[in-house]
């Protein structure tokens, strides 16, 4: 019996398996062919979502490759660089590329970072405007291996932080002054009345002597007083004793004014006061100093003019301290000396300017002119305390002395002083999750004191305080956690109780889509950040003079 192998079957059998091989192998290929479609998909997405939010952040930012190769460049910061759109930059280092150098800037840290992949902050002038001052914060970008393969570069501007945070800390520093000055003045009169008093008794004593010395010295001749021949210090004595009565009376004013500077609790300033007519006694006191040094003096008054509370007579003295100030500025006749009351419409004040053609305030000094014992007239007599006593007088009134100068061309003092309806305090939220803006923005804002100002450090917290205690006034800051400035307004538009909230939004860029949203839902009042105290305080006042 024969049996036949069964070919056939076994290579039937084997194509089988080859076949069902290939089509694993297939599915295989086919679903990773899947996956990598989808991690391209995904990392695109990655892509251009990193990329608008390199895009959407506000300050300029540099991405940088090991070499320094400019890689990313967000659109601040092609508007801080003054690069056009579209144009490109691959292959250039940002050295070459924005300095035209050919090595790292002086005092660059980006090197240090990519070379020990720790990131560095650290503050420089500024690249763009060196009188600027600039915070730089480098982050590395490490590889799968932790080293370093480019970084991150951001740019904010803290040149106003820096200049508030000096303001405050001058405030600070003259609030400790008047404390200390308080206790001084008191130790400084007891011993100067002694002086007082007894330098005339000196003086009456002299004269009576002087009749026996006198006497004596016609029978005896000339004799030592005080190691001195009596013929030198006949004339002399008196010459001390005066010296010494005036050197007391000079004491007792520079204690008055440092009384006056360091009073804290000022009496009751509530007596009507026309301030034309203050002005006209102001004038009537100095007319004869401002004959002596000018020929072009001119006086102008103000029409309308409504009367403030205060105390005419304080006032009058810091007139009087400005039209001095004004006439010691001036080393010619022909120079001009111009005084105006008006209401200054922009904060809805009484004001009076005092403008000189003088010689001008240096920049240097600008900043130290209202410090007590600052003066650069000490060699004809000036105390310094003219200024500091005028300026914390205007404050005792809730107003204030500005002050605008060009060396070589002469200043102009501005008082501003509150009417019975800028008297009224004017209620402000200010909501910030940075404590150093918001607490800087409250003291400019604290300037005047028609405002009470209240803080919220974040959305909801603000949203507490205008449904409890709504204000008339929201100064908001766009970017907070939880709850951002968006929510908040979007609270406000929907609550009717609320509509009368007049409301300023801040942020460090004001193209972002919050801002568009916000401006399209009628909160148009956005302050860009930086701004100067000035700039705030105008928008303040222009917003609560609307409708």
């Amino acid at each position: 019996m024969h049996y036949r192998k069964n070919t056939k079957g076994a290579f039937g059998n084997t194509a089988h398996y080859r076949t069902q091989e290939l089509v694993r192998a297939n599915r295989a290929l086919q679903k990773e062919r899947l996956r990598r479609k989808k991690a391209e998909k995904t990392s695109v997405g990655h892509h251009f979502v990193l990329e608008a939010v390199f895009e959407g952040i506000s300050e300029p930012l540099l991405l940088l490759d090991k070499n320094l190769e400019i890689q990313m460049m967000n659109q601040a910061a092609r508007i801080y660089y003054e690069v056009e759109d579209g144009k490109a930059f691959d292959g250039y280092t940002c050295y070459g590329y924005l300095k035209n150098g050919k090595k790292p800037c002086s005092g660059c840290q980006v090197p240090k970072v990519l070379d020990d992949g720790e990131p560095v902050i650290y503050e420089r002038d500024g690249f763009m405007q060196p009188d600027r001052v600039e915070k730089v914060s480098v982050y590395p970008i490490k590889n799968g291996d932790g080293a370093p393969d480019g970084c991150i570069v951001h740019f904010h501007d803290l040149t106003e932080e820096k200049r508030m945070e000096k303001e405050l800390i001058q405030a600070d520093k003259m609030i400790s002054l008047g404390v200390l000055v308080s206790g001084v003045a008191h130790e400084i009169n007891n011993p100067n009345n002694l002086i007082m008093l007894n330098t005339p008794i000196l003086v009456d004593g002299w004269q009576s002597v002087l009749p026996v010395l006198d006497a004596y010295f016609q029978e005896q001749g000339d004799f030592n007083v005080g190691g001195l021949p009596y013929s030198e210090m006949r004339d002399t004595i008196p010459t001390l004793l005066d010296g010494i009565w005036g050197g007391s009376k000079r004491i007792m004013r520079i204690v008055k004014g440092l009384k006056d500077y360091a009073r804290f609790q000022p009496k009751v300033i509530d007596e009507p006061v026309d301030i034309n007519k203050t002005v006209e006694s102001a004038v009537a006191l100095m007319s004869n100093q401002i004959k002596k040094v000018t020929q072009r003096f001119s006086v102008h008054y103000g029409e309308g003019m409504p009367q403030i509370k205060g105390d005419r007579q304080k006032l009058e003295q810091v007139l009087v301290n400005l039209l001095q100030n004004a006439c010691q500025a001036l080393s010619s006749p022909d120079q001009g000396i111009t005084l105006r009351s008006f209401i200054d419409s922009r904060y809805d004040m009484v004001a009076v300017e005092v403008k000189d053609e003088g010689a001008g305030i240096p920049t240097g000094l600008l900043a130290r002119i209202m410090d007590p014992f600052f003066t650069t007239n000490r060699d004809v007599g000036g105390t310094g305390l003219g200024l500091s006593v005028s300026s914390k007088i205007v404050q005792d009134h809730g107003g204030r002395i500005g002050v605008q100068t060009k060396e070589g061309e002469g200043s102009t003092f501005t008082v501003l002083l509150p009417t019975e309806r800028t008297r009224e305090k004017v209620k402000v939220l200010v909501a910030d999750d940075d404590e150093i803006i918001r607490d800087l923005v409250t003291k400019v804002i604290q300037r005047l004191d028609r405002y009470l100002v209240t803080v919220a450090s974040n959305g909801a917290e603000a949203c507490l305080m205008l449904g409890s205690d709504p204000p008339s006034l929201l100064i908001l800051d766009i970017k907070m956690p939880d709850m951002n400035g968006l929510e908040v307004c979007r609270q406000i538009k929907k609550t009717p109780s609320l509509s009368g909230v007049k409301v300023i939004i801040v942020t460090g860029h004001h193209e972002s889509y919050e801002a568009r949203v916000l401006s399209g839902m009628g909160f148009t009042n956005i302050l860009a950040k930086p701004f100067s105290p000035q700039k705030l305080m105008d928008m303040i006042n222009d917003v609560m003079q609307e409708g």
